[in-house]
């Protein structure tokens, strides 16, 4: 447990270093971050911005359909905001240099709040699905494309830094690993918010006047 809970590997000692390579190498290790990408991150995570969805829709009563995708983007960017000022923060904390704290910025600035934003809105259309076009649609139906995007994003992350040779995760440094992990999120982002605009036009959702 005191080894996933590393942030680094600075003064880590070569022995401790290799017995974490074999803990990462083990099909075990990689189902345990399929369960956490999906369940522990994925679910929980588009769960919480789903009940703030709920609140917002169920105090305001939006009269038309996009508010229940502007109550999402808001959900969305509050999450991330938050989150981004955690990670933001414990890079501080830790003592990062000044270049690996503005890498984390431009991460959490750039993909993490685009990501979060465009699955909540995802949940969004699926709201507007169950509750302003009647279809029935169970809270899984609901929240299951922003948990399948949000899991696999995380899993991968989580992939790069245990075929690194860690566990948990530590921050890749080099030019060939931060490209490897940037790749398939700016890929899965893309297609998530492809797939979003595909069921805006589905819906044939109209500008509010």
């Amino acid at each position: 447990m005191r080894e996933l809970q590393r942030v680094t590997l600075e003064n880590v000692p070569s022995d401790i270093i290799e017995v974490r390579k074999q803990m990462a190498w083990t099909p075990n290790y990689f189902a345990g971050l399929a369960i956490f990408s999906y369940l522990g991150a994925g679910l929980v995570e588009e769960g919480i911005k789903y009940i703030a969805l709920r609140l917002a829709v169920s105090r305001a009563r939006p009269k038309h359909e996009q508010g229940y995708l502007l109550y999402a983007a808001m959900a969305g960017l509050g999450y991330a905001t938050i989150e981004n000022i955690i990670f933001t923060h414990a890079s501080v904390e830790k003592g990062d240099s000044a270049g690996m704290i503005g890498l984390t910025l431009f991460e959490r600035i750039l993909f993490a709040s685009i990501s979060h934003t465009t699955m909540a809105l995802l949940t969004g259309l699926q709201s507007i699905r169950r509750d302003a076009r009647g279809e029935e649609l169970s809270i899984w139906r609901v929240v299951a494309r922003a948990v399948v995007y949000h899991g696999t994003c995380d899993f991968a992350l989580f992939s790069l830094s245990a075929l690194n040779g860690n566990v948990g995760w530590i921050h890749p440094t080099d030019a060939k690993s931060l490209i490897l992990g940037f790749s398939p999120i700016i890929a899965l982002q893309g297609y998530a918010v492809w797939d979003f605009i595909t069921q805006l036009k589905q819906l044939g959702l109209r500008p509010c006047e």
